[in-house]
């Protein structure tokens, strides 16, 4: 049961992260690697989070 909340939950990350990115007018095409690539880099940035995600 916690994969699937957590499956979910990265879903909505990359659904998001592309969502805002059009919004903000940055994207004709960001591709889902570019997207991961993006969270990956967030994640690094904040390390407590990134373990606790990672779990």
């Amino acid at each position: 049961m916690k994969t699937r909340r957590r499956r979910s939950d990265e879903t909505s990350r990359i659904s998001n992260a592309l969502l805002f990115s059009r919004l903000r007018g940055e994207v004709e095409e960001r591709t889902k690697e570019e997207v991961l690539t993006s969270l990956e880099e967030e994640d690094s940035a904040l390390p407590c989070y990134a373990s606790l995600s990672r779990n």
